[in-house]
């Protein structure tokens, strides 16, 4: 699993949207299982970005394409967002 946590109106990356960052190191990810012999390799992250939160799964279903998709997003209380360092 991969987090990217950012305060709301917050980029440290202007070149580079923390979703960008985010599917660059689940892709990462994949090949890492690819190279492990995994014969269905999938990751999951997750960006949070001020109080929403958004899940996101990574595949290769086809041959050689990676497919990024939402899995699900909510909004977090405050209470929840102060666990995130």
């Amino acid at each position: 699993m991969f987090l990217e946590v950012k305060k709301q109106g917050k980029q440290a990356n202007i070149y580079e949207s923390d979703l960008v960052k985010l599917g660059k190191e689940m892709k990462i990810g994949v090949e890492k299982l690819v190279n492990e012999g995994v014969e269905e390799p999938e990751v999951v992250g997750i960006v949070v970005e001020g109080v929403e939160m958004t899940t996101y799964k990574l595949d290769l279903k086809y041959d050689g394409q990676y497919r990024m998709y939402v899995l699900n997003s909510c909004y977090l209380s405050r209470k929840m967002i102060m666990t995130f360092p």
